[in-house]
């Protein structure tokens, strides 16, 4: 059995994300001449990223007392603006290898499932392609180690929401339900990104575990960025909220039978 350590877990981490990613690529530029068999590089990518994300859930959970149970990767800087350095890092810990193993493995399923419902659409390219953009962008969410890289895999998971919601755009009713999920997830990324500098100016670390305790007050604006969709979506079908009729079922697509 392939024994995983924190040395080779260098190498395997940034693949979670990373093949995912790459798939999307692929299926984007040679989408047409893969037609129905799009599907086979996002489901080897986001299969494989499974398996590695598993590996790694186990290697934490596993660690004796001589080893250490989280560990931060570091690749390459990113920028830098004046006392501010980002760099590509992944941070594995118990949670992020948790939250990594399950977004991975339950993505694996969905790819399998729409292998078969999707089977025959015009789109399907592009419905992998989005897919596969949207599990590599999730994986990069959980396992940054600061928070302009989180932010870059929020940004990626909203975008690809809004291509999936909007998937069947020629049907007017999904193309406005995508245009109101763009709307309400604005909101989220407005609180978001004031949550984060103000959390920056507190305490001077971009990274996710340098937070002294006068900082926690300013953490606040981060949970209200993924709230503020959730706390909408009650109000989604009334007439009276502006611009958000309907929001609450967003995703329309055609019966199972029309394909």
């Amino acid at each position: 059995m392939f024994n995983v350590t924190t040395e080779n877990l260098w190498v395997l981490l940034p693949l979670i994300p990373g093949l995912p990613v790459f798939a999307a690529m692929l299926v984007a530029l040679f989408g047409h001449r893969l037609g129905n068999r799009s599907h086979y590089p996002v489901l080897l990518a986001v299969g494989t990223s499974a398996v590695i994300a598993i590996l790694a859930l186990i290697h934490v959970n596993h660690a004796g007392k001589d080893q250490a149970r989280e560990a931060i990767y570091h690749y390459a800087n990113w920028f830098e603006a004046g006392n501010l350095r980002v760099d590509w890092e992944l941070r594995l810990d118990a949670l992020s290898a948790m939250m990594a193993a399950m977004v991975s493995f339950i993505s694996l399923w969905i790819v399998l499932f729409s292998a078969g419902y999707m089977h025959g659409d015009p789109g399907y390219p592009r419905y992998f392609a989005a897919v596969s953009l949207f599990v590599g962008a999730m994986n990069i969410l959980v396992l940054a180690n600061n928070l302009p890289l989180l932010f870059l895999g929020w940004e990626g998971v909203g975008v690809c929401s809004y291509l999936l919601i909007g998937f069947w755009f020629a049907k007017p009713e999904a193309a406005k339900a995508a245009r109101k999920a763009f709307l309400v997830t604005r909101l989220g990324d407005v609180a978001l990104l004031a949550g984060m500098v103000l959390l920056y100016r507190a305490a001077t670390q971009s990274d996710c575990r340098s937070t002294p305790c006068s900082a926690i007050i300013m953490i606040q604006p981060l949970f209200i960025g993924p709230l503020s969709a959730w706390a909408l979506a009650p109000l989604a079908n009334r007439p009276s909220f502006p611009c958000m009729s309907g929001c609450r079922t967003p995703w329309k697509g055609p019966p199972r039978s029309a394909h």
